[in-house]
């Protein structure tokens, strides 16, 4: 037997009978090939690193399980049919990838987007003061004229004055 994951990006919209259908289905296929079920896990609700399918956010969903190698091929062909045809409105992106025999079956997960510790993160950034000049090789203002660039130690009024200064002068 072979260790599979596959992680797979879901719309936000999505709803808990698309998730549970999901991992009924998922289940049987993997029954199916005389594969063993591991786990369905639901990380929660990401921001994406650039729009997928003029999507900012989505959902992950890990499932994990065992195949016999002789039905690997058929599996993964009857998986990626499933995928393009009974779940085409809400799934976006998935990737299937074979453990290695000596990978970790537990590993730390990503803290989710509409988490409360992830939406006090996003919040002391916000009013930490970090704006665009703080990215090295941008210029601060967008007339196209050189800005000022600012480390991401200056406090928010710093930058503030720093602006108005650039503006008035």
């Amino acid at each position: 037997m072979v260790r599979y994951e596959t992680l797979m990006l879901v719309r936000s919209e999505s709803t808990a009978e698309d998730r549970a259908f999901l991992e009924k289905s998922i289940t049987a296929l993997v029954a199916q090939h005389g594969g063993v079920f591991g786990s369905f896990d639901q990380w929660g609700k990401f921001k994406l690193a650039y729009p997928v399918e003029k999507e900012s956010y989505g959902l992950y969903i890990l499932v994990r399980y065992q195949l016999p190698v002789s039905t690997v091929d058929k599996f993964l062909k009857d998986l990626y049919m499933f995928f393009r045809i009974k779940t085409g409105e809400f799934m976006m992106r998935h990737v299937n990838v074979r453990l290695e025999d000596d990978a970790p079956t537990v590993y730390l997960r990503p803290e989710a987007y509409d988490s409360s510790k992830a939406m006090a993160e996003a919040g002391s950034f916000v009013k930490g003061g970090r704006g665009r000049g703080d990215r090295p090789g941008r210029p601060f203002n967008s007339s196209g004229a050189p800005g000022k660039r600012f480390s991401h130690d200056h406090s928010s009024e710093d930058v503030m004055e720093a602006v108005t200064d650039e503006i008035a002068g």
